[in-house]
């Protein structure tokens, strides 16, 4: 505000509101760089998911190229897991699911 601020208020008063503008300018600064950390964050979670799945996807065509499962039994055990997981879900959510 500058000038103007000082010519229409009092100096305490203006003194007061430039201490405001200064410490919102840093909020927001330190707000950016807590912004862009996580960020850099979420781009690497996204890339830990992907070899994740990658490797998972790997593993199954594996199993099931040398035999150790089939195709139908994998389904079912992926069935079964997601299964619990989502009973495990709905009992931390009090028995509601979204």
């Amino acid at each position: 505000m500058g000038l103007a601020r000082w010519m229409f208020n009092d100096w305490f008063t203006a003194h007061e509101l430039d201490q405001l503008d200064r410490r919102t300018a840093e909020h927001d600064a330190r707000t950016d760089e807590e912004l862009d950390a996580l960020h850099d964050s979420l781009v690497q979670l996204r890339a830990d998911l992907e070899r994740t799945s990658l490797l998972a996807k790997a593993l199954a065509d594996l199993c099931i190229e040398r035999g150790v499962l089939t195709r139908e039994q994998l389904h079912d055990k992926l069935l079964a897991l997601d299964g619990r997981s989502t009973s495990n879900s709905a009992d931390r959510d009090g028995g509601r699911r979204a």
